[in-house]
């Protein structure tokens, strides 16, 4: 029969010491706070993702078509059917309106999941990120520091919510600083800066009135969709990471350190 076990008052609960998880887990104390659900907003964000690259798919199919209509305006005016020019038109600004709405809504998705990321990051590790949460948001808009910002929070949750080997000092103040990063959240971050400023530079040097620019915008188009589609991929991949470790210590209600 077994044995009786009181109930334990929340005072003993806070000072108890959990033992690790593995061998790369040392004894900690358990968080000050829960680590709440994450993996529905996981989810959320990989579904925007995914509809967005969906959007991209259609878009480039009509940009193709784009680059031929152009390509043969410049070659041979008369061989153009002038009403499927129109058509492409139309076709092409609704895709930047869908495109617009679709990446706004993944961005803003995607900072929902960051924000509680981070929170379960704090809890599970606690030691204090470089950035602050304010970051989060302002950090993807502010000029020149918008380059490193955001992949400096996304690091440090990646960090401080997977074992560590060696351990996080928790009472060190600069223990982010040193810490070994994600190859996969690097792999992420360059192509995103790729995908997107790299992108948008190329494209708005190219913009013109004159067919000659118009057919050099839609090849850097095209160029850069396999680093979008890259970002696109290894986005997914980071969110979910952090999202089953963050997960599986909620599950185990046991701190790592």
């Amino acid at each position: 029969m077994p044995k009786y076990c009181p109930p334990i008052d929340a005072t003993t609960r806070r000072t108890m010491v959990y033992p690790p998880v593995s061998p790369y887990d040392p004894p900690f104390h358990p968080p000050a706070r829960p680590v709440r659900p994450i993996r529905a907003l996981a989810i959320a964000v990989v579904v925007t993702l995914g509809v967005g690259a969906l959007v991209d798919v259609f878009s480039l199919v009509v940009t193709f078509e784009r680059l031929s209509l152009v390509s043969g305006l410049i070659d041979s005016p008369d061989s153009v059917d002038i009403s499927a020019v129109e058509t492409n038109d139309s076709w092409y600004a609704l895709c930047g309106v869908v495109d617009t709405a679709a990446y706004v809504l993944t961005g803003v998705v995607f900072v929902v999941w960051l924000y509680r990321a981070r929170s379960n990051a704090e809890a599970i590790t606690p030691i204090a990120h470089r950035r602050s949460k304010s970051l989060l948001i302002f950090g993807w808009i502010i000029p020149i520091a918008s380059l490193w910002l955001p992949k400096q929070v996304v690091d440090d949750i990646w960090v401080t919510s997977t074992p560590q080997d060696p351990p996080l000092n928790p009472r060190h103040p600069t223990a982010l600083e040193g810490a070994r990063h994600s190859g996969l959240v690097w792999a992420w971050w360059l192509t995103w800066l790729i995908a997107f400023w790299g992108a948008g530079f190329f494209y708005r040097a190219a913009r013109g009135d004159d067919l000659g620019s118009e057919l050099l915008a839609v090849r850097t188009e095209i160029y850069f969709a396999i680093p979008v589609f890259a970002a696109t991929v290894l986005a997914a991949l980071v969110v979910m990471r952090i999202t089953q470790a963050q997960e599986a210590r909620r599950a185990a209600a046991v701190p790592w350190g």
